[in-house]
């Protein structure tokens, strides 16, 4: 799929959507939550690296668990020019991921380590 093939409202709204999915996994008795696909991570998937601008744009004001899978969608598709972006999100972890457990860090670690 390249630029032309995707409608960028599109993403938009199923970004919307993904802030407001709570991130559900499992967990392996640590202190953070394995995060899986959905139907919303699998369709910006689809659309391929040409998205990566408009999920690291909307990394800074996400929350929580949007952070969450918005990390785990650009460690899957492998886009190692959100660096940067990802390595801000440590700067506010405290706030961000405050009375959270270790989900975002985890996702970020990951990220870091794969990309």
């Amino acid at each position: 799929m390249t630029a032309k093939d995707w409608d960028q409202e599109r993403v938009e709204e199923l970004l919307s959507k993904l802030s407001r999915v709570p991130v559900e996994g499992p967990s392996r008795g640590g202190p953070y939550t394995g995060v899986l696909h959905n139907d919303l991570t699998l369709e910006l998937l689809s659309y391929g690296e040409d998205i990566v601008p408009l999920l690291v744009e909307r990394l800074p004001a996400s929350g929580f668990d949007e952070a969450v899978y918005i990390v785990f969608v650009l460690r899957e598709l492998r886009a190692s020019e959100a660096r940067p972006a990802v390595l801000a999100l440590l700067t506010d972890m405290a706030e961000r991921s405050a009375g959270r457990d270790l989900t975002l860090r985890m996702q970020i670690e990951y990220f870091l380590r794969d990309t």
